[in-house]
């Protein structure tokens, strides 16, 4: 209930690390029974590793961490990542909302991988310049375009143009592993991602046309029985050794398998349209 009128007001601007029970802070929990963070209520306090924000969580005030540079794990509803300093970031799980700033993640050069499963809207140029980044995790009805639009059409170290939709976007060279959740896969979603090597789908209903055509590094995907539909060229030009379509899928676009040289195609249905 301490509210201060100033970063410096709170003693731990100055000491740098806070001490529970003896022991020095490094993980933070929030207590459910918190409601809210005033302003530079962690200020300056760099013994900080993680940070974890319950759903109800109400308010957290953009100075409640201010000069908190050595977070690297942060846990919290989307309305609140805006108030974690960047510099150290490397995890993130975003547990639902809606990620609306553009730069939430903009220049986190050090984040690696990142799960955003309960987020419902993802603002383009959400990763600009997130070069480390290795893992996303995220529910298709929050992406209804390419996901290069989330790292925008500038050039950065450690990156690589790829072509979605007729537009040219740079993507993380080190982005080789995607995990998507829920309902419909929009046309070039993925495309020309060449760096791409795995993916994880849950729940998917359908995959859009050239969702992801390019990606030469994909050598296996497993098709969930959830999907109904499989758009045109949606595969064309991976790697696969074999596939096994689920005999629940009743429409397959064309050439949704074109040019995987030397790969096995097992149906276990039949289709109303192809």
């Amino acid at each position: 209930n301490i509210r201060f009128s100033g970063g410096t007001a709170n003693p731990l601007y100055y000491a740098g690390n806070l001490y529970v029970n003896g022991e020095i802070l490094t993980d933070l929990i929030v207590p459910e029974n918190i409601f809210s963070l005033g302003g530079w209520t962690f200020v300056n306090a760099v013994c900080l590793k993680s940070v974890t924000l319950h759903e109800n969580i109400a308010g957290v005030d953009r100075e409640a961490f201010d000069g908190c540079v050595n977070i690297e794990s942060i846990s919290t509803v989307a309305e609140f990542v805006g108030t974690f300093p960047k510099n150290s970031l490397k995890y993130a799980t975003v547990t639902n909302g809606e990620l609306k700033d553009e730069n939430t993640f903009a220049g986190a050069d050090k984040l690696i991988k990142a799960d955003l499963k309960g987020v419902t809207f993802i603002a383009e140029g959400t990763f600009e310049r997130c070069a480390s980044l290795t893992q996303i995790s995220l529910d298709c009805n929050a992406l209804n375009f390419s996901l290069g639009k989330l790292f925008g059409k500038a050039e950065y170290d450690n990156s690589y143009a790829a072509e979605q939709g007729g537009e040219i976007y740079y993507l993380p060279v080190n982005l080789n592993k995607i995990t998507v959740t829920g309902g419909v896969i929009s046309d070039n979603s993925f495309e020309n991602m060449k760096e791409l090597g795995s993916v994880t789908l849950s729940d998917v209903k359908s995959i859009g046309n050239r969702a992801f055509a390019g990606c030469a590094a994909l050598t296996a995907i497993v098709i969930p029985s959830t999907v109904r539909s499989i758009g045109d060229g949606a595969f064309e030009n991976c790697s696969f050794t074999e596939t096994v379509i689920p005999f629940e899928v009743r429409e397959m676009g064309v050439g949704a398998f074109t040019n995987n040289a030397g790969s096995a195609l097992f149906v276990e249905g039949s289709f109303n349209q192809v």
